[in-house]
């Protein structure tokens, strides 16, 4: 009976809250549209920040799925090596199956039904064993996985999956794909499934479109060694808990045979230990730059809803001025403070809600346009931006906190009139209310550090895209050349350099042709720390001591 009362109570309060802020379509309009900004703004950027570092896998149960990399006291993740991988596979007890990949890049060639030859196209690929697609979960949306006698050195042929995107966009979703010959690496490459719609791999914004069995990966990258010595270490590995196991007795388990393989091979071993966190978690402490950038964003915008936040809560003071009669009116028939404190938190809410349904057409409106930024690259670089249920979930939490914060100081100080000035129309015999002083010297404060921020941040990127890097870069043009790709021999890569040179050279207008590995601020990320050891030999004696401590 209590709980029908109160559901009656909590409707007249929506419905009396609808009528009165229908009479003021100015206030209204205000307080929605700077809400809608504020929470706008924070759904948009949560979008982004999930989209590159929040969202589980797209596999099935997702939270039973948990990254495994190894660590030493020089570096605190690291890939594992086959070998490390072989052992896992075989002595833990506590995953019901692994998943590894290799991630390269791949030159491949899709050939048309009539065997005229397609364009050559770099992309993006894995190398994986051959229980990947079911330890994570998958099951083909045509053909199949891979057998085990595909995933072994002596395989005749090469199988392939292909994603689900590429069959798509590079084989106009053909039914007849299965069996069909693709080239890969300069190697014959028969397609035997395609992977789900939903899995678009186990990267956020990098997507695969080719899989090879991992046992194929002497053959499709000349010289590679990953199988076969212990030292290289490139397979990301993944690994799916069984029931009721607990990722702490996984760790545990892992670390025990990463023991064993110390004491088994200490050349390549030493002091190697392992680490078990589930995905999310992994991708949290390894990805810092990225979480520091997200982190700095959120507060960004969060300072955004908080100025939109105080200047509502600075409107509805002055409203609550204004409708100080009707409040003294209604607690003088015996309202009680506790009931007109909820309709006025009702009117705040719902104020909040529909500036929460405004921002969120604003920031469907702010993914669609970053989606139409292209990306400076030929590869499958997809930042997924979306709103589905759990931004939807974020921008609802924030839209109903966001009422009740904004909304309890003006419901507070309009209950605390007292009963008789209002209604005679004096004064309320009390001194204005102080905290509305604050709230306007905090929305200044908080608006003028955001400023500061925002000039801040301009001042950085025009500096990064105008600044000097120390050497010219006017008709400076610059290009890759990946001779792997097409499974070239190392006896002739040397020559394929210099003769890209020699024809460089020859052509009208080019004054000088270099080759680097890795070039300064170059598009590869590529970056190395430096030691120095003693600086004595190249510093004036009297500056040693300063070279010492530093």
């Amino acid at each position: 009976m209590r709980m029908r009362r109160l559901g009656w109570d909590v409707l007249q309060d929506l419905r009396y809250a609808v009528r009165l802020l229908s009479k003021a379509p100015g206030f209204t309009m205000v307080a929605v549209l700077s809400l809608a900004l504020g929470i706008g703004a924070n759904i948009a950027v949560f979008s982004f920040v999930d989209g590159i570092l929040l969202r589980p896998l797209d596999v099935p149960r997702p939270q039973d799925v948990v990254r495994i990399t190894t660590a030493t006291p020089a570096q605190r993740f690291s890939d594992l090596s086959y070998l490390e991988f072989e052992t896992i596979r075989d002595g833990n007890t506590t995953l019901s199956g692994l998943a590894a990949e290799w991630q390269i890049e791949m030159g491949a060639r899709a050939d048309g039904k009539g065997g005229e030859r397609g364009v050559s196209r770099v992309t993006l690929g894995s190398l994986v064993n051959r229980d990947y697609f079911t330890t994570l979960g998958m099951a083909p949306a045509l053909g199949r996985n891979f057998l085990a006698e595909e995933d072994s050195p002596g395989a005749r042929d090469i199988a392939a999956i292909v994603s689900h995107r590429a069959w798509q966009t590079r084989f106009d979703g053909d039914p007849q794909i299965i069996g069909r010959r693709i080239t890969v690496n300069g190697l014959p490459v028969v397609v035997v499934g395609v992977a789900p719609a939903q899995f678009t791999g186990t990267d956020l914004y990098m997507r695969h479109e080719v899989y090879l069995p991992l046992a194929m990966a002497p053959r499709i990258r000349v010289g590679a060694r990953l199988l076969e010595n212990p030292a290289e270490r490139g397979l990301i590995v993944r690994g799916r808990l069984k029931p009721h196991v607990t990722v702490a007795a996984a760790a545990a388990d892992i670390q025990a045979l990463a023991r064993a393989l110390e004491e088994t091979h200490p050349e390549t071993s030493r002091q190697r230990t392992a680490t078990v966190l589930r995905d999310i978690d992994q991708r949290l402490q390894t990805k810092v730059q990225d979480s520091r950038l997200s982190m700095m964003l959120l507060g960004t915008v969060l300072l955004v809803l908080v100025i939109a936040a105080v200047n509502v809560a600075n409107l509805l003071l002055g409203r609550a001025a204004a409708r100080g009669k009707e409040i003294a009116i209604r607690m003088s028939v015996g309202a009680s403070r506790l009931r007109l404190v909820r309709q006025l938190l009702t009117e705040s809410l719902l104020l909040a809600l529909l500036g929460g349904g405004v921002g969120l057409l604003l920031a469907q409106w702010a993914v669609w346009s970053l989606r139409s930024i292209p990306l400076p690259t030929d590869l499958p670089i997809v930042i997924d931006l979306r709103l589905d249920q759990r931004v939807f979930l974020y921008g609802l939490v924030l839209a109903l906190i966001t009422g009740i914060v904004f909304g309890v100081a003006p419901a507070l100080h309009a209950t605390r009139r007292d009963l008789t000035s209002p209604v005679k129309g004096g004064a309320t015999g009390r001194r204005p209310f102080r905290g509305r002083y604050a709230l306007v010297a905090a929305q200044a404060a908080l608006s003028v550090v955001l400023l500061i921020c925002a000039g801040l941040f301009v001042k950085s990127f025009h500096r990064a895209a105008v600044g000097n890097p120390g050497y010219r870069v006017d008709g400076v043009l610059l290009t890759s050349f990946s001779p792997s790709l097409v499974n070239m021999p190392t006896a002739r890569i040397e020559t394929f350099y210099q003769q890209i040179q020699d024809r460089v050279r020859a052509l009208p207008g080019v004054a000088s042709v270099t080759l680097a590995k890795h070039v300064n601020l170059g598009p590869d990320g590529y970056s190395r720390r430096i030691a120095v050891a003693s600086c004595s030999a190249w510093l004036s004696p009297s500056a040693s001591p300063m070279c010492s401590a530093i």
